[in-house]
C-alpha cells in the first residue's frame, strides 16, 4: 500500500476535506444523544467512540475540543451515578448493608478510624538547648572595702 503524497509535508494536515489544522469530524445532534445515553449506561470511552464511528484517539480529541460533547458525557455519567444511588437507597429500605455501602462510598466513612474533627492533635513546644555558659558556676569576684 503506497503512502499518501501529502504525508509529512510541511503545512499539510493530511486532511483531504479541509484546510490544514481544520477538524472534519463533528458530532451530530443524534451523536450527542447517543453519547449521553451510553455514558448514562457507564460505557467506556472506546465503546462510545465505536458507536460514534470514530477511533478512540479521535474521540478523545473531540471530547477535549467540543465542550458540548464533554457536557453531554458528564450529564450521562451524572445520570448513571444518580441511578446507582437511587438503587442503593431502594435496597437500603430492607438491607442495612446497602445503606452502609452508600455511606462509605459517598462520604468517605471508614471503619475503625475517627473522623478528622474527633482526632486529638497535641503539639509540644520545647525550649532550645542551653549553651555551655549556662552550665558553668558563676565566678566569685572579691573586692576590698
Amino acid at each position: 500500500m503506497a503512502r499518501s503524497s501529502t504525508t509529512f509535508k510541511p503545512g499539510v494536515s493530511g486532511n483531504p476535506n479541509g484546510a490544514p489544522g481544520q477538524h472534519t469530524k463533528q458530532v451530530t445532534a443524534d451523536g450527542y444523544k447517543l453519547a449521553t445515553k451510553l455514558a448514562s449506561l457507564d460505557k467506556s470511552d472506546s465503546t462510545i467512540a465505536h458507536a460514534l464511528g470514530v477511533s478512540v484517539p479521535t474521540f478523545l480529541a473531540m471530547k477535549r475540543r467540543d465542550p458540548k460533547l464533554a457536557e453531554a458525557l458528564d450529564y450521562g455519567k451524572g445520570l448513571a451515578r444518580d441511578s446507582y444511588i437511587a438503587a442503593l437507597q431502594e435496597h437500603g429500605k430492607t438491607n442495612l448493608v446497602a445503606h452502609i455501602f452508600l455511606l462509605k462510598g459517598l462520604h468517605g466513612v471508614q471503619e475503625g478510624t475517627p473522623p478528622e474533627s474527633q482526632r486529638s492533635n497535641v503539639t509540644i513546644v520545647l525550649p532550645g538547648a542551653p549553651s555551655l555558659v549556662d552550665y558553668r558556676p558563676p565566678k566569685l569576684i572579691e573586692h576590698d572595702e
